[in-house]
C-alpha cells in the first residue's frame, strides 16, 4: 500500500527501520530508540529552537539522488523513507566544532565539558573571550519564563554583548521567585539559594516562612514524608509508642505540599497563613494558583507557593461559602523543581468534584486547568473556564461553629461536607459506582451510608490501595447472597422521607440513622449471622487522633480478634497500615466480621482467627 502523510510510515535511523508517524520531530523518535543525541537547548515542556544546534543529523533519501544534508533534529518532522545518520562524519565534524566553541566560551561549564568529553575534546582551539561565564545563549530559561511564567527575563543587548537576564542590572523586579530558570538551565550558571527560610534569584530575595509541625495533632501517618520533595520531614518513634513528624526549619523551601496533604492539618505556617481569611468568594469563582500565573486583578486570585499546597478543605469550604466554582491553576510540572504538587493538587480536585457532585452541588464545580503557553495563558483559560459555571444552588454560607474548636484538616472537610449534606435545598447524591453496587429501585428497603462515601473519597488520597472500600463492595454482595435488593441512601432525612420499613446498616451505633416505630434496624454482622453477644462501641471517626486514642484502638482490634467494631475502627486502621506508614505490615489488615462470611472459600472468624 501507498505510504501517506496520515498514515504511519517507515524511516532509517542509522540502519534500523522505525515505524513512525506524522507530527513527531526526529529528535523524539532517535530518543525512543534510545540512541543518545546531545543538546543543550532542549526542554520536553518546551517548543524547541535549534539554538545549540548540537542535535544535528544527517538525512537523505531514496528519491533524493544522492543529496544528503545536516539538520537539527529537534526541528526537522519525520517523513516517509527517511534516512537518518546520527553519527555520520558530516555529523561527527560539526558536532565537534559545536562543543569546541562552547567550551572556549564557558570553560567552567561542567555540562559543556562533559558533552566535549564525550566526543573525545579536552582542550578548545578557540581563545576563551574576556569574562567567559557559563551561558550557553540557549534561551531555555528565557522561554520558560515567558512561556510558562511571568516573563520576567529576556535577551538583553546583541551580537557578543547579548546577555540574559531581567534587566541590564540583573535586578528581577517581576521575578516571582519560582525559580524554574535555574531548574532548566543546563549549565547552572543561574544561581537559585534557597537557605535560611530566603529565596535569593536575580539579585531579589523572597521570604520562606518555613512550615511546622503541631505535635498535638499529628498522627505520624507518614504522608508528609513521601510528598515533599526534598524529603525534609520525618517521623519520629519514641519510646512511649508516640509517633510524630517533625521539619527541619532552616532547610524548609516551603513549597506546602507537606500541608496540602496533612489529612489532621497538623502542618501550619510558622508565621501566620490564611488562605481564605477576608476573601469574599460568594457568587465567585476562586482560583489557587503559583506565582507564575499571573492572573487579573479581579480576578478572585489565592497565590500559594505551589499548587500541591491546596488541600481538600480549602476547595470546599469555598464551594460552602457560596463560590460558584474554584480552578486550580497547573504550569508544568515538568519545570517545577515541585514538580509532584501538580500531581497532587489535581488528584485533590478530582476528589472535590466527587464530592461536590456528592453534596449536590452537581458536577463540574471544581476544575484543573493546564493553560496554554504564554504570559496570558492562566488569564485567558480562567476567564474561559469562569463562563461555565452556574450559579451555586445554596441559599446560605457556611460559617465556623463559635461554641467550638473547628476541625482541622480532612476533619473540617467532613464537616463542611456533613453541613452541605444537611441543606434542604441541596439534593444529595449517593455515588453512581456506589448506586451501581446496591442499584435496588425497592423503596421499603434501604442501605444507609452515612458520610462512609465521604470518608471513602478522603481516604483516597492518603490510602489509595483500599480504604474501606471493601465494605461496600462486600456488603454489596451480602445483600446479593441474601436476594435483598435495596437503595443506597447518606442522610437521615432521605431515610425520614423514604418510608422505608426495614434499614440495613454498617453497625448499630454512631453509624446507623434514627428510625422510627415499625422500622427495622438490621446490620450487616446481624444479616451475616456473625454479629457478637455483646457489639462493642462505635466510635466517631476523626483523622485526627491521639497518641492514647492509638494505642487504645490498637489494644481494641487485637482483644476482637482482629475484627473492627464499626467502620470508624475499620477507617483508622486502613491509615494506620496504609503503604509507608510505620504500623504497616506489623499486623494484618483487619476486618469487620461480616466481611469474613462472604464469598466462596471463606467463613466466619472466631475468637482463635480464620476458620
Amino acid at each position: 500500500m501507498t505510504e501517506t502523510l496520515t498514515e504511519t510510515f517507515t524511516i532509517t535511523i542509522d540502519g534500523r527501520e522505525i515505524v513512525t508517524a506524522p507530527g513527531a520531530k526526529l529528535l523524539e523518535v532517535i530518543g525512543d530508540m534510545g540512541i543518545d543525541v546531545p543538546t543543550l537547548c532542549h526542554h520536553d515542556a518546551l517548543e524547541p529552537t535549534g539554538a545549540c544546534r548540537l542535535c544535528v543529523v544527517e538525512i537523505t533519501h531514496a528519491d533524493w539522488k544522492g543529496w544528503s544534508g545536516l539538520v537539527t533534529s529537534c526541528l526537522y518532522p519525520v517523513e516517509p523513507g527517511l534516512i537518518v545518520s546520527t553519527r555520520s562524519d558530516r555529523v561527527v565534524a560539526t558536532r565537534r566544532t559545536l562543543l569546541e566553541m562552547l567550551l572556549a566560551r564557558c570553560p567552567d561549564a561542567e555540562e559543556v565539558r562533559r558533552l566535549a568529553r564525550a566526543e573525545g575534546i579536552e582542550e578548545s582551539g578557540f581563545t576563551p573571550p574576556q569574562g567567559a561565564d557559563k551561558c550557553v545563549m540557549c534561551g531555555l530559561c528565557i522561554r520558560v519564563c515567558q512561556d510558562l511564567g511571568p516573563a520576567a527575563i529576556a535577551a538583553l543587548g546583541r551580537g557578543s554583548e547579548k546577555e540574559v537576564g531581567p534587566r541590564p542590572d540583573k535586578v528581577g523586579e517581576d521575578c516571582t521567585g519560582c525559580g524554574a530558570c535555574a531548574l532548566v538551565c543546563p549549565t547552572d550558571e543561574i544561581v537559585l539559594d534557597r537557605s535560611r527560610n530566603v529565596t535569593r534569584i536575580w539579585n531579589r530575595e523572597f521570604a520562606l516562612p518555613p512550615f511546622e509541625v503541631v505535635a498535638d495533632v499529628c498522627r505520624g501517618c507518614g504522608v508528609c514524608e513521601e510528598v515533599c520533595p526534598l524529603s525534609i520531614p520525618r517521623v519520629k518513634a519514641f519510646r512511649t509508642g508516640a509517633l510524630v513528624a517533625a521539619i527541619a526549619p532552616d532547610v524548609c523551601v516551603s513549597c506546602g505540599l507537606c500541608a496540602g496533604a496533612c489529612p489532621t492539618g497538623a502542618i501550619r505556617r510558622t508565621s501566620p497563613e490564611t488562605l481564605l481569611a477576608d476573601v469574599d468568594v460568594e457568587d465567585r469563582v476562586v482560583a489557587f494558583a503559583c506565582p507564575r500565573s499571573v492572573l487579573p486583578n479581579d480576578q478572585i486570585a489565592v497565590t500559594v507557593p505551589c499548587v500541591g499546597r491546596v488541600a481538600v478543605e480549602d476547595i470546599l469550604e469555598c464551594l460552602a461559602r457560596g463560590a460558584r466554582g474554584v480552578l486550580v491553576v497547573g504550569r508544568s510540572k515538568e519545570t517545577c523543581e515541585f514538580g509532584p504538587g501538580e500531581e497532587m493538587a489535581a488528584e485533590r480536585v478530582r476528589v472535590c468534584e466527587e464530592l461536590a457532585a456528592l453534596a449536590g452541588l452537581g458536577a463540574g464545580r471544581v476544575r484543573f486547568v493546564e493553560p496554554p503557553a504564554g504570559f496570558d495563558g492562566p488569564a485567558a483559560a480562567c476567564a474561559a473556564m469562569e463562563k461555565e459555571f452556574p450559579a451555586t444552588p445554596l441559599t446560605e454560607t457556611f460559617s465556623i461553629d463559635g461554641g467550638r474548636p473547628a476541625p482541622t484538616g480532612m476533619d473540617r472537610a467532613r464537616q463542611i461536607m456533613q453541613w452541605l449534606l444537611d441543606r434542604d435545598r441541596l439534593a444529595p447524591r449517593v455515588p453512581s459506582d456506589l448506586a451501581a453496587l446496591f442499584g435496588g429501585p425497592a423503596a421499603g428497603e434501604l442501605v444507609y451510608l452515612g458520610d462512609l462515601p465521604v470518608v471513602d473519597r478522603l481516604l483516597s488520597l492518603i490510602v489509595p490501595d483500599g480504604g474501606i472500600r471493601s465494605l461496600f463492595e462486600d456488603g454489596a454482595a451480602l445483600l446479593k447472597q441474601k436476594g435483598i435488593e435495596a437503595r443506597a441512601v447518606m442522610t437521615a432525612r432521605e431515610v425520614a422521607e423514604s418510608g422505608a420499613r426495614r434499614i440495613y446498616a454498617y453497625c448499630a451505633d454512631g453509624c446507623a440513622p434514627a428510625v422510627g416505630d415499625g422500622v427495622e434496624l438490621i446490620t450487616f454482622d446481624q444479616l451475616a449471622g456473625t454479629a457478637p453477644a455483646s457489639p462493642a462501641s462505635c466510635e466517631e471517626f476523626r483523622f485526627e487522633i491521639k497518641q492514647k486514642e492509638r494505642a487504645e484502638l490498637i489494644d481494641a482490634m487485637e482483644s476482637q480478634s482482629g475484627f473492627c467494631a464499626c467502620p470508624a475502627q475499620l477507617a483508622q486502621f486502613s491509615i494506620f497500615g496504609r503503604e509507608g506508614a510505620w504500623q504497616q505490615g506489623l499486623r494484618s489488615r483487619p476486618t469487620m466480621a461480616f466481611q469474613d462470611s462472604i464469598g466462596a472459600g471463606k467463613g466466619p472468624r472466631n475468637e482463635e482467627g480464620r476458620s
